[in-house]
């Protein structure tokens, strides 16, 4: 019995939405559903998603191609993000392949590219008529030079007047002088800066330190300071002949570690130590809360007066949520209405929140996911790709505005984030809160059914005037509201 995997490759085209079987080798048979991994697909090698692992007879399997080799080294998806994709797949009629590129930071964190290698020939191969032609020889020279080298290179080498280089290649390609193959690259790059790490052996100063003193002065920072990184030693005037010196002695250790990007990491709070909640807040949490803390699922919409304090019963159903260990989701309509969202938040959850849409370079998109992934995070702030985020344990996924047409997705996969919120807080066991102070007709409509609960703020907090309705809209978010 041979073990085979059916795969979605990740190609956007409507035209392959089915999944292929191949061949999984034997070191990859740990491999489960959600892993991702590279395959050959005609002539390419490409990104595909494993749905599924079955063994299959000797028969079954004769003309199957391997996979090649694997993208992380842990599986992408978990599997309510795989129940997720499925559930998109089937209910907006679209390819699991492009529901599950949803998940993706950028719909893909590769980039593929092609390079080219000369083949190993024979002895009367480079007396060949067509590398007697003088630039199909020095292009062939060029690449068996090169280490791999790809197409871009090769066009800053040879220009359009002295090869076409199209052609040419095809040429090389035909008569095997040449073979192509494929390499992955990130697309984003990862940072990293050197740490400095006192070694716990050290102790005190030893006396023989006394004709050194950068390396004593050094060692006196480390005292105080034992993990450090290298740009606050360069401020110090610390060199790094000094640094490697008391590295030598076995004193202190250097370590690179990565560097996570985050464009809200010095934004400011906006909120006030103690909050005494309304009637209607109070009544409203009253109802949110024993749902969370028994881990049960249900829908609630929030429909709160401009003003009346809906930010708040968030941030309090949120700070119930955290005190178990599970995560928050938080959706706005609108990039622009996330800073004001992350300023009300951070005021109660300063080190516990990450944001997250698409004007976010894909390196912080990376970084947001990396941090999610290692559980250092619980909070995710973001327009509607914060959804597909790789959540481990949701208990809360909250739509402010849910009435916003921002909330609908117009290319493929067309989904509404209103409804896949509600998916995924069945799959979770987690509480959905909608919140709006003119919801959406179906929404409403579903809370007198009471398919949702409806729960009411029909009141401002502070002195609101009632003729001011229009000012108070854009006042009240602001003041985190």
């Amino acid at each position: 019995m041979k073990k085979t995997a059916s795969v979605f490759v990740n190609i956007p085209v409507k035209s392959i939405a089915k999944a292929y079987s191949y061949i999984v080798p034997e070191e990859f048979s740990f491999l489960t559903a959600g892993w991702r991994i590279f395959v050959p697909f005609g002539s390419r090698k490409v990104e595909g998603f494993v749905v599924e692992v079955q063994e299959e007879t000797q028969e079954i399997v004769a003309g199957l191609k391997p996979i090649l080799e694997l993208v992380d080294q842990e599986a992408w998806f978990s599997p309510p993000m795989l129940q997720t994709a499925y559930w998109l797949a089937e209910y907006y009629l679209c390819s699991v392949a492009e529901s599950m590129r949803l998940f993706m930071p950028g719909k893909s964190g590769l980039k593929i590219r092609a390079l080219y290698y000369v083949c190993e020939c024979s002895e009367n191969e480079p007396n060949s008529p067509l590398l007697q032609v003088e630039a199909y020889k020095k292009l062939y020279t060029h690449i068996q030079l090169s280490a791999g080298i790809d197409i871009q290179e090769l066009r800053q080498q040879f220009s359009p007047e002295e090869i076409d280089l199209d052609y040419a290649l095809s040429r090389l390609l035909q008569y095997k002088f040449i073979y192509k193959d494929y390499a992955a690259k990130r697309n984003a790059s990862q940072t990293y800066e050197k740490i400095i790490h006192l070694r716990p052996a050290a102790g005190a100063i030893p006396e023989d330190f006394s004709r050194r003193p950068a390396q004593k002065r050094l060692l006196e920072i480390l005292l105080k300071t034992p993990i450090c990184s290298a740009a606050f030693l360069r401020q110090e005037k610390i060199s790094w002949p000094v640094i490697h010196a008391l590295e030598a002695q076995g004193v202190l250790e250097i370590r690179s570690e990565r560097v996570l990007q985050d464009s809200y990491r010095d934004s400011e709070s906006n909120g006030k130590s103690r909050i005494e909640l309304t009637v209607a807040q109070t009544k409203a949490l009253e109802e949110i809360v024993p749902l969370i803390e028994t881990g049960r699922s249900k829908v609630f919409l929030l429909h709160g007066v401009t003003g009346s304090g809906k930010t708040q019963v968030y941030m309090e159903a949120a700070r119930k949520v955290r005190a178990q260990g599970r995560q928050v989701v938080v959706l706005v309509p609108e990039i622009a209405l996330t800073g004001q969202l992350v300023s009300s938040f951070k005021y109660y959850f300063p080190d516990d929140i990450l944001v997250i849409h698409s004007r976010l370079s894909l390196s912080e998109r990376n970084d947001a996911v990396f941090r999610l992934r290692q559980q250092q995070i619980g909070i995710v702030i973001g327009a509607r790709s914060a959804l597909f985020m790789p959540f481990d344990d949701l208990g809360l996924l909250i739509l402010d505005e849910e009435h916003d047409p921002s909330y609908k997705q117009d290319e493929s996969p067309r989904y509404h984030a209103r409804d896949v919120a509600e998916e995924m807080a069945r799959l979770h066991n987690a509480v959905l809160l909608l919140g709006s102070a003119t919801p959406a007709v179906e929404s409403f409509y579903r809370a007198e059914k009471k398919d949702y609960t409806l729960l009411s703020l029909p009141q401002r907090i502070g002195d609101f005037s009632a003729t001011a309705g229009s000012i108070c809209r854009y006042a009240s978010r602001a003041k985190g509201w």
